[in-house]
């Protein structure tokens, strides 16, 4: 009895010891951040904002790759598939959890997924193309009325938050428009630039610079204050739509079983890397704001909160995707 004791104890003592290792050892090679996305949207500027900062604080290079396909779904399958060692990552945003709200068979379960951290939140903003005649919110929702069904709303991929946010404003507001879905952000935002779309709902990081070069109008933003970045744009709560309030969340998640010593360190080396003064400013920029979060446990309930709202607005909108 004894004996048996013992070995069990010691098996316990090796596979914590074994666990302790790895985080001490890791990275011993690249780490590379799977983005759902094309480039140039808001979830591929977070990836390249805070895997520069985790290439110095890791010690190996953080490299960005980009998979876009299926509103996010190619590359969410594919990372659920990775080996769980923490060499595999993801840039996580809402539409990781609103997929699970609009796809009848998603091609993952929040199960095959270990919450890492939270990284930042930015509001979305509303735009519309400069060939637009419309100067505010309220003249595009009289355009739209008097031309129902006309107005070509551009996103991401059909069932994305982009898709979710504009559904849910036509809902709100009795107006229809007609959805064009991309294969991202960016080449959705250059299409609106260019007049083959007519409006977005897109992430600040996706069209600020647009904005303000004047390549795109801004009508309105879904912070709860107005930001220092775009000053003279409402929010959709001062224009009488507080129920538009929100703010889209980014994060990064690992393949479930990844050994929690791994998802602590890297929860860490992101904390530390939001409170450095250059990532702040970065994110400033993009309209965003620092989202540490205390526990990467906080950061699965967020995801699974998150869920639950989008589950709300597609009964409301009645969005389907296959």
């Amino acid at each position: 009895m004894k004996a048996v004791l013992g070995s069990a104890i010691a098996v316990l003592f090796s596979f914590a010891a074994s666990g302790a290792w790895a985080a001490d050892t890791y990275p011993a090679k690249p780490v590379r951040i799977i983005v759902p996305f094309s480039p140039g949207g808001g979830s591929d500027t977070m990836a390249r904002v805070i895997g520069a900062e985790l290439t110095k604080s890791l010690g190996q290079s953080v490299v960005v790759e980009n998979k876009p396909g299926a509103a996010g779904m190619v590359a969410t399958a594919y990372v659920a598939g990775a080996a769980p060692d923490g060499y595999t990552l993801m840039l996580a945003d809402v539409p990781f959890a609103a997929n699970l709200a609009v796809y009848p068979k998603p091609s993952y379960r929040l199960e095959d997924f270990a919450a890492v951290a939270t990284i930042a939140t930015v509001p979305a903003i509303v735009v519309v193309g400069p060939q637009l005649p419309v100067a505010t919110l309220a003249d595009l929702v009289e355009l739209s009325k008097k031309r129902p069904g006309e107005l070509n709303m551009a996103s991401g991929g059909t069932g994305g938050v982009a898709h979710l946010q504009g559904a849910q404003f036509a809902h709100v507001t009795g107006i229809e428009w007609a959805h064009i879905p991309y294969r991202g952000m960016g080449p959705a935002a250059l299409d609106v630039i260019g007049g083959r779309a007519d409006l977005m709902f897109a992430s600040a990081p996706t069209v600020v610079s647009y904005v303000k070069e004047g390549r795109l109008k801004a009508l309105a933003v879904t912070a709860s204050k107005r930001s220092a970045v775009l000053p003279d744009i409402p929010t959709f709560a001062e224009l009488g739509y507080p129920q538009l309030t929100a703010d889209n969340w980014f994060g990064l998640v690992a393949p479930a079983k990844t050994p929690p010593e791994i998802i602590g360190k890297l929860h860490d080396k992101v904390n530390a890397a939001l409170a450095s003064p250059a990532v702040q400013e970065m994110l400033a920029a993009q309209m965003g704001t620092p989202f540490p979060s205390v526990t990467a446990a906080d950061f699965q309930a967020l995801i699974a909160r998150d869920t639950q709202k989008w589950v709300r607005v597609v009964q409301a909108t009645h969005i389907t995707a296959n």
